[in-house]
């Protein structure tokens, strides 16, 4: 079978294992990884797997270098892999751009034809259907495709194929074993990667977050987004300082000394719908929060990490789901089913947050 030209990364990829490979060997006692090290490690590979990859190097850069020695030494082997996944998507990016309507070129041994290409979308035509693809649900195999237009060949390659499908949410570990097994034997320096082979993905890994579009994206500029403090005549809604909007359209919200509600600007009433996904380091209560106070509110308790949360009002009843499974949207004592507010969440002190996908309807 004709095999698919694969990316070359010029990078200290190699570089880094050999230094990795020269340190210390860890001592047996004292290697396991602590409750906290553990959710770090889980984070970034989560954002991995949901190919943040923007949101993962910020992990990296804030989680702590040092730790138990086992820690030590996944933190390392995350760190090579989001290298190079930042790398790989970025052949991907710049494949993309070498194309246009009516282009052909080959996935998987199959000639397919570009319909329409944007900076967020591709459609193709592959067997006389139409495909559709955004970043968020591009296939392997036509993402390796749209990369290798990018990038010459080299064994390397290998390597860095292999930290896709170890990381991404569609990865295949069997393919990541046979390209590192490949890599070894044409005398690529793999380091400690195939370690990631027996890691078993975080369940948030799987979490299928809503495809972002220029319509999500607008609903999630900074100025759409509220802090709402005080009660009745008093009640203040102010602008969310600090809250800034990536490349990737997720809105990343600071952390601040004193919890608070963040709020969609638009007061809202009558039957409504909404979805969001949130990724957060702690727990936090998402939904209806009243516009004349913010401590009345129907509410459903998400856990930390990453979730996507459904809530809606239909005839003055709420239903909610997280994860895609039922839950109990709560109510204060002294709030009602119908009243008008601002959908948000209440986040915790201290507690940075990043809004990955937000949707709403009313009708």
């Amino acid at each position: 079978m004709k095999q698919t030209r694969l990316l070359v990364f010029v990078l200290p990829f190699f570089a880094a294992m050999a230094a990795l490979a020269s340190k210390p060997a860890l001592a047996a006692a004292a290697d396991t990884v602590t409750v906290d090290e553990q959710k770090s490690l889980d984070s970034i590979r989560v954002a991995m797997a949901q190919r943040d990859i923007p949101g993962a190097k910020d992990l990296l850069a804030k989680a702590a270098q040092n730790g138990s020695p086992d820690y030590e030494k996944q933190y390392d082997r995350l760190e090579l892999i989001c290298h190079s996944l930042e790398q790989f998507w970025k052949a991907v990016s710049d494949g993309t751009k070498t194309l246009r309507a009516l282009d052909e070129f080959e996935v998987a041994n199959t000639r397919v034809v570009v319909v329409e290409i944007s900076p967020d979308r591709l459609v193709i035509r592959v067997l006389g259907e139409n495909k559709r693809y955004t970043l968020d649900n591009l296939p392997p195999k036509v993402a390796i495709a749209l990369a290798s237009r990018a990038m010459a060949e080299d064994k390397r390659n290998f390597v860095f194929v292999a930290a896709f499908h170890l990381a991404d949410k569609a990865g295949d570990k069997a393919e990541a074993a046979r390209l590192l097994t490949k890599a070894k034997r044409a005398g690529i320096e793999v380091g400690t990667l195939a370690d990631e082979l027996a890691v078993a993905a975080p369940a948030a890994a799987n979490i299928k977050i809503p495809e972002m579009n220029q319509t999500m994206a607008a609903l999630l500029s900074p100025d759409r987004w509220i802090e709402l403090t005080g009660t009745g005549t008093s009640i203040e809604r102010s602008s969310l300082a600090g809250a800034k909007q990536g490349p990737n359209g997720h809105l990343a919200i600071t952390a601040a000394a004193q919890p608070r509600v963040i709020a969609f600007q638009t007061r809202l009433d009558g039957n409504l719908g909404c979805r969001i996904a949130l990724q957060c380091e702690d727990e936090l209560t998402f939904g209806m929060f009243s516009g004349t106070d913010p401590q009345q509110a129907n509410m459903v308790n998400v856990r930390a990490g990453l979730n996507v949360v459904e809530v809606a009002r239909q005839r003055g009843a709420w239903h909610g789901r997280l994860n895609g499974q039922p839950m109990e949207v709560e109510s204060t004592d002294i709030t009602t089913a119908r009243m008008s507010g601002h959908i948000g969440f209440l986040l915790p002190a201290n507690c940075e947050c990043t809004i990955a996908a937000f949707e709403i309807r009313t009708r």
